[in-house]
């Protein structure tokens, strides 16, 4: 076989090692198989051994047999091995010491190899295990850990097989230089650089860390980077068994190393099985195991299939450079590349963000990188001049082109870092705040363009392509009558409602009465008759008030709305959610509805009483909800709206240690929220299944996936609810009440501090969710909180510029009152010691002295936060982050009139400092570089307050409250008519 055919073989061997690594490397953080670390490690050892097995009957019937006392020995390591030839024999590079084993230790008795087997395979599941510990808790794992493992091979060559062997010096260069090449210890000082490199380039080049909570009450802070050390142990102690496997001679002579392929996959054989035995009996002993462990979607199936094709071949690859070239070589490779491709990749992903960095930093790293991997290499191609002849030395060992290759890496990663700068010019703030003010005043314009019922009229059917219901004249008439503002947007109703002209009349009052016959789905019912609203009788008694507020709100109304019955969810949480296909063309069928005839009725049917009838007893169908309380619910139903190419439905964001770049940076401006409309969309954001107590554990949620007519006080986006204005802002549940006691002063005379109190009721926290629920993240975040967060601030040499730099929550001195009250809710077992332990409790507090504070937190709770309305209504300047959005989310404008927070909390102290105002920032991660104080933009902060008090008076008034509902009643009362194709209001010219 050619020399050049040899070549490209050996190339190819190398290079798909390193897509291998590449691939895992960039897929690591959203891949769903390391979700189940366990079942996805079962069928990736199974199909690998099974593959090396084949290859190996295969290659073995390829070759005569070997009259070597060893595979391994120099004349015969390149002749055999795992792949057909053409791919194998790596000669382009060196082989480190460990190739020599066969030489310098005892032959195993077949009894040892045995036990030598079933010990590397206890110690491949264990490292499995100790990867499931770490990832269960990776938000307390340390950066770069891995990297150690060329460091800890290189002591143990040095310890077991160097100290054993004499070590040739160089006569004519005495001194360190020849120690350090020649010497028995030459590898760890390179290692010992390589490593370092490694661990700090992921430290300091890694994804910035998220919010997610790593306690400080318990112990994961301190046993995870053990557990991460122990893993690295036995990584090593494994690599080193199958080094023994493969490379010890037997006292067997029908057992030899040609037979080591086999014994390879024996070992991944034995490890998948003690895996499998395992986990079925952890299944059988643990009932609720089997729901879980049988619950994998399309998404982890097709992550599975991709990662244990790349993981074989790459398996494949590593077990051919490691019989060639050692060990060592191989976790060299390996560290290096994926060292290399991860911060290569987070600088790509970073590059307009605001991760900040030292652009000379981060070179000196990876020229530090190189110079380990350069040095290692050196050091072995000399040390190969010993075994090898001179052609075979370093020239022909590790040709020129290798070099080039890591010159121009090296190269490329300068050119592409050094050039990078956090400067800002202008702060993004400003660029918000103004563009918030045009568009809110646009949006008034445009929807209070009718100024008499035919301009309404011919609005209507100009902006929804269909005339007005029957009643609009009256609902015109009720709209000015109450001086409102807005006329002609109700693009919210009409989203809403779009869905359902899908549905047949009959079909919506069959799902109506279906979801209100049985109290078990927890929705309850308000019929109207005859102009008179009233409860239904199957309401659950702690949530009367809910459907008293909502007949309230209808009464100065009702007699113009037609009779019908309305279903009206009465927990917290959404329940519609359906599936991406199915709703487009359901909103598809309803975009293209178009009135029947010219000639209109305004007119209800006259027989809509009957139409309603209650169901029989034997048409009561099966419930159309199910109760999925306390389980994550982002992919069976928080996604399933997106299209199935988003990062929701594709990706599975596994590690949520890791800050999710990609999925903030489509709604924001570095780290400040710049599209509030966009942020409520999960499609984008992957990473909110863990971010959310809605997403992580809702407390009472009972969804499903038809279309039903189910009213709520607020929802997720992508949920197919019909929103309503909440009865407990319209009945004043919590209202803004100052007093002589609890004042409301003008801004500049408030206190310079963000203020929040609540509870953990965001949901029901079991298996310690809490962790990721935003309530929770919020107070470690302000009180517990050790990672520095990213804050944009003025630049120390630059007065008008700014600069991103990362800093501990306290550095700037900031003003936060956040706190839990009374007890901790909604938790199970351990879950609520734990989360008293790790946040304290404050006194219960009286809401109305929430107006001494100049900026107030609005948070969701298990649905909408009914506070939000009341704070707006105070001088105080109100921040809010939240996934849920209500009736009125069109009106309100980000920047203008509230300040908008990511629920990732990231921005929001940096948000503050802009408007509050911070001292000079300490603890910076760049020593050597302090930033100035930043000056409080308080007339901003000022004005904003302002602008949101003037505008929740104008435009979300009960009044308001009443005329949205007015017209939503009105456009479902056509829906829900037999006649609707012939019914419509005309205006009298």
């Amino acid at each position: 076989m050619g020399k050049d055919h040899v070549s490209f073989g050996s190339s190819l061997v190398l290079v798909l090692l390193v897509i291998g690594i590449t691939w895992f490397t960039l897929t690591l953080d959203h891949s769903s198989s390391l979700a189940r670390p366990t079942q996805s490690s079962i069928f990736s050892l199974y199909i690998c051994a099974f593959i090396i097995w084949s290859l190996r009957l295969r290659t073995s019937n390829s070759y005569p047999a070997s009259s070597a006392s060893s595979l391994f020995t120099p004349t015969s390591v390149s002749s055999r091995g795992i792949l057909p030839l053409h791919v194998r024999r790596l000669s382009q590079l060196p082989r480190d010491l460990f190739t020599d084993l066969a030489h310098h230790a005892n032959p195993l008795t077949p009894g040892a190899l045995t036990g030598l087997i079933l010990t590397a395979a206890v110690a491949l599941c264990v490292r499995i295990e100790l990867l499931r510990s770490i990832l269960n808790s990776s938000q307390c794992a340390i950066s770069g850990a891995e990297g150690c493992v060329p460091f800890i091979l290189a002591i143990y060559d040095y310890w077991y097989i160097q100290r054993s062997r004499h070590a040739t010096v160089d006569s004519s260069r005495p001194g360190l230089l020849s120690r350090i090449i020649h010497g028995q210890a030459r590898y760890l000082l390179p290692t010992a650089i390589l490593s370092g490199a490694s661990i700090y380039t992921s430290m300091n080049t890694g994804a910035l860390r998220s919010t997610y909570i790593c306690p400080l009450f318990a112990s994961a802070q301190k046993t995870v980077p053990v557990l991460q050390f122990l893993a690295a142990l036995a990584d090593c102690y494994f690599l080193i068994s199958i080094e023994t496997i493969a490379r010890r001679r037997t006292t067997n002579a029908t057992v030899t190393s040609d037979f080591a392929p086999v014994l390879i996959g024996s070992t991944f054989l034995l490890s998948a099985t003690l895996l499998f035995l395992g986990g079925f009996i952890a299944t059988v002993t643990h009932s609720g195991y089997w729901k879980w462990a049988l619950g994998i979607g399309k998404v982890y199936i097709n992550d599975l299939i991709w990662d244990t094709i790349v993981f074989t071949i790459s398996i494949l690859c590593a077990l051919e450079i490691h019989t060639n070239h050692g060990l060592l070589h191989l976790s060299s490779i390996i560290t290096f590349v994926y060292t290399y491709v991860s911060g290569f990749a987070s600088g790509l992903l970073n590059q307009d963000a605001f991760v900040p960095f030292t652009a000379t930093s981060s070179f000196l790293s990876s020229v530090v990188l190189f110079l380990g991997a350069a040095l290692y290499f050196y050091i072995c191609s000399v040390d190969a001049s010993a075994t090898f002849k001179p052609n075979q030395r370093l020239i022909s060992r590790i040709p020129s082109s290798s070099y080039t290759v890591l010159i121009l890496l090296l190269i490329g990663r300068a050119l592409y870092q050094l050039p990078q700068t956090n400067i800002i010019n202008a702060h993004p703030i400003e660029r918000l705040v103004r563009e918030a003010a045009t568009q809110s005043e646009g949006w008034l314009t445009q929807a209070s363009t009718s100024k008499t019922l035919p301009e309404a009229v011919e609005t209507y059917r100009r902006r929804y392509k269909k005339p007005p219901p029957p009643g609009f004249d009256a609902w015109f008439r009720y709209a000015t009558e109450k001086s409102s503002l807005v006329i002609d947007d109700y693009d919210r109703i009409y989203e809403d409602l779009r869905p359902f002209w899908a549905l047949s009349p009959e079909s919506i009052r069959i799902r109506t009465r279906k979801v209100i016959s049985d109290q078990w789905n927890e929705v309850a019912e308000v019929s109207i008759r005859s102009g008179v609203a009233s409860v239904g009788p199957k309401v659950i008694p702690t949530h009367r008030w809910m459907l008293d507020g909502v007949v309230s709100t209808m009464q100065g109304f009702v007699q113009w709305l037609p009779d019908m019955d309305l279903a009206f969810n009465i927990n917290d949480e959404p329940r519609v959610a359906i599936p991406w296909k199915s709703l487009q063309r359901l909103q598809e069928i309803g975009r293209d509805v178009r009135s029947a005839t010219e000639s209109l009725s305004n007119e209800w049917s006259s027989d809509r009483a009957q139409k309603w009838r209650p169901l029989g007893e034997e048409e009561i169908p099966q419930r159309p909800f199910e109760d999925h309380s306390f389980a994550n619910s982002f992919a069976d139903y928080g996604s399933i709206a997106c299209p199935p190419a988003s990062p929701a439905r594709k990706l599975h964001r596994w590690d949520p240690r890791s800050f999710c770049t990609s999925c903030a940076a489509p709604h924001s401006d570095g780290v400040f929220l710049k599209n509030w409309t966009l942020a409520a969309s999960p499609c984008h954001q992957p990473d909110l299944a863990h971010l959310h107590g809605f997403y992580l554990s809702p407390a009472a949620f009972k969804p499903s996936h038809d279309l039903l007519p189910v009213f709520s006080q607020s929802k997720a986006q992508g949920y197919a609810d019909i929103l309503y204005p909440s009865a407990w802002n319209y009945i004043d549940k919590v209202k803004y009440e100052p007093s002589d006691a609890h004042p409301d002063p003008p801004f500049a005379s408030k206190e310079n501090s963000l203020f929040w109190r609540g509870a953990t009721s965001e949901g029901l926290s079991r298996y310690a969710t809490w962790k990721g629920m935003s309530r929770q993240r919020l107070v470690h975040l302000v009180n517990n909180a050790t990672d520095p967060l990213p804050m944009l601030l003025p630049h120390p040499t630059q007065p008008t510029s700014y600069a991103y730099t990362l800093l501990a929550p306290s550095a700037l001195g900031l003003n936060l009152d956040v706190a839990f009250v009374e007890s901790i809710a909604r938790c199970w077992d351990d879950d609520c010691p734990n989360q008293a332990a790790e946040f304290g409790l404050a006194g219960k507090s009286d809401f109305q002295d929430h107006w001494r504070h100049r900026f107030l937190l609005d948070l969701d709770g298990a649905g909408f936060s009914g506070r939000f309305l009341p704070f707006l209504h105070s001088r105080s300047l109100v921040f809010k982050a939240a996934v849920f959005r209500e009736w009125w989310d069109g009106r309100l404008f980000a920047w203008r009139h509230f300040v908008p927070v990511d629920v990732r909390f990231h921005g929001l102290l940096s948000t503050l400092a802009y408007f509050a105002g911070g001292a000079t920032a300490e603890n910076v991660r760049e020593p050597g570089r302090e930033m100035r104080s930043m000056k409080g933009n308080v007339r901003a902060a000022e004005e904003i307050a302002e602008a949101g008090r003037e505008w929740v008076g104008k435009l979300l008034r009960k009044e308001d409250m009443e005329i949205y509902m007015f017209r939503l009643l009105l456009e479902w009362g056509r829906l829900t008519d037999v006649r609707r194709d012939e019914l419509g209001f005309s205006a009298p010219y």
